[in-house]
């Protein structure tokens, strides 16, 4: 009884200071969601409308890779509930039970130190940017996590539950099924049967509506998302495989490289205590190279998988490393030391680490509000007496949520359009194609955009669009608004100075 009120103990207490971190980062930071989390937003509130699952009114175009998650969060936006608070507080909710789970599984494998890889987790710099984010990722990673510890404690109905809604949650997911059956043709127990039948059948009764759903409503299941990231960063992005590796697994510090191989270290002793650890080897392996061979972006949440599982196995790794020792050094004095010099200097890293994090989510914040979000409300003042307005845009998370007319987004996420476009590099010709379709269309402009350099060579905004206003954070890019002038090639553009925060 009281091993089980410490252990019970230990995983409220996991579970509070990474809430407790996280919450202090969003206060401090002013942080509220990623400008990505946004999209879902306003297609969660159209559901929620009764509009259907649309972000445009009208035009069917899944412009998310996470159904489920607009699907969650329409059901709360549907109880009058603020789905961007909801969501950055479920973020952080699954943040802890993530925290708490790692405990519970590290337990399995080392139980004298299975606290390490939750501390870890608590105050690794990606994990606290994602968990804030108000992206899907927080809640997908619970996911997969909860996934390997069902296979782990021999829950397998339940690990196939926990695939089949992570295949709606992300498109990761599917990769988490496939594993799940070649888990089960490997594993070689006589209390296990090897029917698939049933697990197909569970797998077909949460995935088969939406891929009918998604087929009939959208045209296809596969998000146009998607399609226009890769199409869109394919052009642009400049870097190697191999530099998408180091960028993935942040390489390029000192720090990155004791990670990998803590982690490495921490699978080799995890697969020498209990044999486990090559099913979640193999999906990290799959989803590195998946994300390195791509040549889309690499968004800091994508990486949230891979942050999960060097966080588990370096802090195995850890633990093994401090378990081996005590076994080495007799000397209980001896090894004291050793864990109090190993303190004394780690806690430097972790607190420069921390500082370095929260000024991140300060800058970001700043950005998010004082360019995105006034642009988009801007906007919304602007164009109130105007019917059928069109605002042609980019980073459209924050300023379309705040804007709810009709939006024509040049990244191509919601707008098909722009796809074929971006294809070819042809940016400046997109904004030709909107000028013909759309001739008093608004348009925002980010001046550091990937796109941006283009479409000022061509001279197109100085010929045929006016500048109406533009919004800056301390340090950051510009975020400028034109309006289109039709039929006036030579007109000059006025400058406007920009609003400061």
């Amino acid at each position: 009884m009281g091993k089980a009120k410490s252990h019970l103990s230990t995983l409220i207490g996991v579970f509070l200071l990474i809430v407790a971190v996280r919450c202090y980062v969003v206060y401090e930071s002013g942080m509220s969601g990623a400008d990505d989390a946004y999209i879902t937003y306003r297609y969660a509130e159209n559901i929620a409308a009764g509009s259907g699952f649309v972000y445009n009114l009208d035009e069917k175009v899944l412009g998310v890779t996470t159904p489920l998650y607009a699907i969650l969060m329409a059901l709360f936006a549907l109880l009058h509930l603020p789905v961007p608070a909801i969501s950055q507080a479920l973020g952080i909710t699954c943040a802890g039970a993530t925290g708490a789970l790692l405990y519970l599984y590290s337990r399995r494998i080392i139980p004298s130190a299975a606290i390490i890889p939750p501390l870890l987790y608590a105050f690794w710099p990606n994990a606290i940017n994602t968990d804030v984010s108000g992206m899907e990722m927080s809640l997908f990673t619970l996911g997969v996590l909860s996934f390997v510890f069902c296979l782990l404690t021999a829950r397998y109905r339940i690990a196939i539950v926990s695939a089949s809604l992570l295949a709606l949650l992300r498109p990761e997911g599917l990769l988490i099924i496939a594993l799940f059956f070649l888990f089960k043709y490997t594993i070689n127990s006589s209390g296990f049967k090897k029917d698939y039948l049933p697990d197909i059948v569970i797998v077909l009764v949460f995935v088969l509506p939406w891929i009918v759903f998604a087929t009939s409503y959208f045209g296809s299941p596969i998000p146009n998302s998607t399609t226009a990231k890769l199409t869109l960063y394919n052009a642009l992005e400049q870097g190697g495989t191999l530099s998408r590796i180091s960028e993935l697994l942040n390489l390029s510090t000192l720090l990155g490289w004791l990670t990998l191989i803590g982690a490495l270290w921490g699978l080799a002793y995890s697969m020498m205590r209990i044999y486990w650890g090559w099913l979640e080897a193999l999906f990290g392996a799959i989803l590195l190279c998946g994300l390195a061979l791509s040549g889309t972006h690499i968004f800091f949440w994508y990486k949230a998988p891979l942050t999960l599982l060097l966080v588990l196995f370096s802090g195995i790794g850890i633990a093994g490393a401090y378990s081996l020792a005590g076994n080495f050094l007799k000397n209980k004095l001896a090894l004291q030391l050793i864990s109090a010099v190993i303190l004394i200097t780690a806690l430097p890293v972790v607190g420069n680490s921390f500082s370095v994090t929260l000024a991140h989510n300060k800058r970001q914040a700043e950005v998010y509000k004082t360019e995105r979000r006034r642009a988009g409300e801007f906007l919304s003042r602007a164009t109130q007496l105007s019917n059928n307005t069109v605002v042609v845009a980019e980073d459209i998370g924050y300023p379309g949520y705040y804007y709810r007319g009709q939006l024509i987004d040049r990244d191509g996420l919601v707008s098909p359009e722009a796809i074929q476009r971006n294809r070819f590099g042809e940016y400046a010709e997109f904004l030709e194609d909107c000028l013909k379709k759309y001739p008093d269309h608004w348009l925002t402009f980010n001046k550091l955009s990937p796109t941006a350099q283009q479409i000022i060579n061509s001279g197109i905004l100085d010929r045929k669009y006016k500048l109406q206003s533009g919004f800056a954070s301390d340090g950051s890019q510009d975020y400028l608004i034109y309006r289109a002038l039709p039929n006036a090639e030579t007109e000059e553009r006025r400058e406007i100075p920009k609003e400061k925060n």
